[in-house]
């Protein structure tokens, strides 16, 4: 018995020391491995998916075993994130993710070069994926989650999402986590739209870790800047966005973003000249632009280095630099230098000859997604606003939607009062607004268009589109034929902070909004020399916390007592016979002196007093 515990001691203390001997960040169970791109579909097939994870730290980190699991939108059990929503994607094979390097699962059959597969099946535009560390099936350990459109039981806000593209995750770290986690605890601004996905595996070159200054240097040269917007074009064109470099060295459009309000899109690949002009157009970039708001250049640190905002749009007129300010103009030069030249009326809403005559009414609230009892069929709704001084007559304007403007609604013969409110719902306009995400305009008779094209993403349900003075934002309080309220559900509880929007005319922007910024990050980013990269920008994080070894350590103390505990009477025993031992070999030869021999000879009469009776000592 005694050379059993002995044994089972000695294995403890083994596995102990193993345990102390591991470095701590490869004993976190995955802490700071990302989802870091995900691509559920492309042009060529929905069925195209892929799911790039990303580890953080500076040490290999092992995913045997770990599952990626997928929640659909439209799952019954709505804010319920348990066990039960979910179904396994895919079980992570047993290999490891090299520090600061990639782990790339594709859809079986897809063509890429991936480190493991799995059964497509997600949603395009909605859906939540989650990455779990299930080697604990008791308690498995939610490593990373990202929602998108409306999908719920992500990591705040579900992030946009347009298919087709990617969503790719920012450079960056959580400030108010200690720098120590890349989450910021809210998808959609931790996530951005890519027009080409960039994926990749574990073949792709690791990156290795940049200093801190290094990466907040930002433009250091100031070359690259916002040049040109049209917001507004005529009808049947597209909008655009226009850049410049204005240094002595070529730029590669690829090392920056664009942020338009609260979306944010990766850049695509460009090298742009010195003194060079390129535009980036929504009909083969896709994006939007409203007739009043901003833009924003953001480099590979996260900087906003250049912005612009402007406010009531004149169709077709684009806002351009001129010299340190910007104005309007009435000649649009896409990628090529500005030309400036004056509207053709005082008035900023007739800047194009073939302009309405109708005066200009405006789109501010749609309801696409109504919350049961309400339905689609009847309770859909479009909202429209007279900024005007005097009172408008309805009759003749049309209300289109669709991607090709395929519905039409004729209005009736009402009047609409100076800064008053109407709605139109389905029931009455029989105009589909769909939850997926669609096109909303005002024409005229003569089909000239009358303000912006509103341009909607995936539509939670009872959620409204709506316009205030910073732009346009969902909210959860959707308010026909009345002021816009701006009420936005809380991350993961349900819970609604209501901000009333800014007094009538709700739709002026009396003021830029302000930029969130990224928090910048250790994270290495792109050559800007050149065209081609292996590795695009990904944080570089500090190694997880070490907790795990020492909570092993005082669960192998605790058993180590538990087994002494138990056996302590054959431990005393084993002992007794080891001292036995010592006693009975010293006596062949020199006798020991001092108190050591006195307890052996008191021993050796307490095993005389104890003999039972009937048997000879």
């Amino acid at each position: 018995m005694g050379l059993r515990v002995a044994v089972l001691i000695g294995l403890l203390l083994g596995q102990m020391l193993g345990v102390l001997a591991v470095p701590g960040s490869a004993m976190a169970m995955g802490a700071n491995v990302y989802i870091s791109e995900l691509q559920t579909g492309d042009a060529v097939s929905a069925n195209d998916e892929f799911i790039e994870l990303y580890n953080g730290t500076n040490v290999d980190v092992s995913v045997a075993n770990w599952q990626l699991q997928y929640r659909s939108a439209t799952a019954a059990n709505g804010s319920d994130c348990g066990a039960k929503v979910w179904s396994k994607l895919a079980t992570l094979p047993n290999k490891t993710i090299k520090a600061h390097g990639y782990f790339l699962l594709a859809s079986n059959g897809y063509p890429l070069l991936a480190d493991a597969t799995f059964s497509a099946g997600m949603a395009s535009t909605a859906g939540t994926l989650q990455l779990v560390n299930a080697v604990q099936a008791a308690s498995p350990v939610v490593i990373d989650a990202l929602a998108w459109g409306d999908g719920a039981c992500g990591h705040g806000q579900p992030a946009m999402f347009s298919s087709g593209q990617s969503l790719e995750r920012l450079p960056g770290a959580d400030a108010a986590n200690g720098g120590n986690s890349y989450d910021s605890a809210n998808n959609v601004a931790d996530f951005m739209i890519r027009s080409t996905p960039e994926p990749q595996s574990s073949k792709a070159t690791v990156e290795a870790p940049l200093a801190v200054a290094d990466m907040t240097a930002g433009d250091s040269n100031g070359q690259l800047e916002l040049s040109e917007v049209l917001p507004v074009p005529r009808s049947g064109n597209p909008m655009f966005v226009e850049f410049h470099n204005t240094g002595s060295t070529a730029v590669v459009l690829s090392s920056y973003s664009l942020a338009v309000g609260a979306v944010r899109y990766a850049l695509p690949p460009h090298v742009l000249l010195p003194d060079g002009y390129v535009a980036i157009n929504s009909d083969t970039f896709p994006f939007s632009l409203p007739a009043a708001g901003s833009v924003s250049l953001i480099d590979a640190a996260g900087a906003s280095i250049d912005d612009t905002a402007w406010n009531g749009a004149p169709k077709s007129a684009s806002w351009i630099r001129d010299g340190g300010l910007w104005t309007w103009t009435a000649t649009p030069t896409p990628a090529a230098a500005n030309l400036f030249a004056p509207l053709a009326s005082d008035d900023p809403h007739q800047g194009e000859a073939d302009s309405s005559n109708y005066p200009e009414l405006q789109i501010t609230e749609l309801l696409p997604n109504p919350a049961p009892p309400a339905t689609d069929a009847s309770d859909e709704f479009i909202e429209l606003y007279n900024p005007n001084p005097s009172t408008i007559n309805l009759r003749g304007y049309i209300l289109k939607t669709g991607q090709a403007w395929g519905n039409h609604y004729t209005l009736p013969d009402e009047q609409l009062a100076p800064g008053g409110y109407i709605a139109f719902k389905s029931a009455q306009s029989h105009l589909p607004l769909s939850n997926s995400g669609t096109n909303v305009g005002l024409f005229d008779p003569a089909d000239n268009q009358i303000g912006a094209t509103i341009t909607y993403g995936a539509a939670s349900e009872g959620q409204a589109w709506a316009k205030f003075d910073a732009g346009w934002a969902w909210t959860i309080t959707p308010t026909p034929a009345s002021a816009n309220l701006l009420a936005t559900a809380g991350a993961g509880a349900g819970v609604s902070t209501k901000v009333k929007a800014t007094a009538a005319p709700k739709v002026h922007a009396t003021a830029k909004p302000a930029a969130t910024k990224p928090v910048k990050a250790k994270q290495p980013a792109k050559p800007k020399a050149k065209v081609a990269t292996t590795a695009k920008p990904k944080p570089v994080l500090s190694a997880a916390q070490a907790s795990g070894p020492w909570l092993l350590f005082a669960l192998a103390s605790l058993t180590i007592c538990y087994v002494i505990y138990e056996f302590r009477y054959d431990l005393l025993s084993y002992y007794h016979k080891l001292r036995g031992y010592s006693t009975s070999g010293r006596s062949a030869g020199t006798a020991l002196a001092g108190r050591g021999s006195d307890r052996a000879q008191q021993r050796s009469r307490r095993g005389q007093d104890h003999v039972r009776p009937g048997v000879s000592a």
